[in-house]
């Protein structure tokens, strides 16, 4: 199955350990769900986790964003680069 997580289902599953959105964000590991997503979607994903309002610890947002990357980077094709994620993590962390 393919889908694009939505930005909102990644706050909500975050914010709240129960409920469908959090059960989501449990699944998108299985090998039967493929992640879509550019680098619009990883750069909204990077904005939005990073709002003051939410206080996600800094950890929390390189754990999540790390791991997210790490499991929509196996169905890549191997000609993608992925370099913009960790330069963007690192600005967004000083």
């Amino acid at each position: 199955m393919k889908l694009v997580l939505d930005t909102n289902v990644l706050v909500s599953g975050l914010l709240n350990q129960s409920g469908p959105p959090c059960l989501i964000l449990q699944h998108i590991a299985f090998p039967d769900i493929i992640i879509c997503w550019d680098k619009r979607i990883m750069a909204e994903y990077q904005e939005v986790l990073s709002r003051p309002k939410f206080h996600f610890p800094r950890s929390l947002l390189l754990n999540c964003l790390t791991q997210l990357y790490s499991v929509v980077s196996k169905f890549l094709q191997t000609t993608f680069q992925p370099n913009f994620l960790i330069p963007m993590i690192s600005l967004s962390l000083k």
